[in-house]
């Protein structure tokens, strides 16, 4: 009897342990895109010696924000690109468009994490960067970062911003 109780509750605290961990790192999204992501709404700005980057998100639709990023330095914009980020059927995407990539056309990201804190999008085929994640470490803090392999060699960059005011 002892032994089916340990079993019993060996089994019992497996079960929570991975429900726990499948609830932390849920890809589908069966609730509206507000209650995983609303806390990238907002412009956010990054600014160091280089210039500075900018992201704006807004809400167009409850499963669909889109962002438009840029960068400046010495009063010219350098670089900019369009995301949509996008609820289909309960799977996450993120969907950049960046100018004078990809013949200027979209690449799909699927979401392999979702959870209140943070998003991580992954596309294996893309050449660079094959992984997207953004979390925030705290309300006024978004972190976002690329990553994945260029010529064999694990590369990523990293792109902390603050909440514009």
């Amino acid at each position: 009897m002892k032994i089916y109780l340990k079993i019993s509750l060996f089994v019992a605290c497996l079960g929570l342990l991975i429900s726990c961990n499948s609830s932390n790192q849920n890809t589908s999204l069966n609730s509206p895109l507000d209650q995983k992501a609303s806390w990238l709404l907002g412009t956010w700005k990054q600014q160091n010696v280089d210039g500075t980057a900018v992201e704006f998100w807004q809400k167009i639709n409850d499963s669909t924000y889109q962002s438009f990023s840029y960068f400046i330095q010495h009063g010219d914009t350098l670089s900019s690109e369009r995301i949509q980020l996008v609820n289909r059927q309960g799977t996450l995407f993120f969907i950049p468009t960046v100018k004078g990539q990809n013949n200027n056309q979209a690449v799909e990201f699927k979401a392999v994490t979702v959870n209140d804190h943070e998003l991580i999008f992954e596309n294996p085929s893309h050449d660079f960067p094959q992984r997207v994640r953004y979390s925030l470490p705290k309300n006024d803090s978004l972190y976002a970062e690329i990553s994945g392999k260029v010529q064999g060699e694990e590369k990523s960059m990293g792109f902390p911003y603050h909440k514009a005011h």
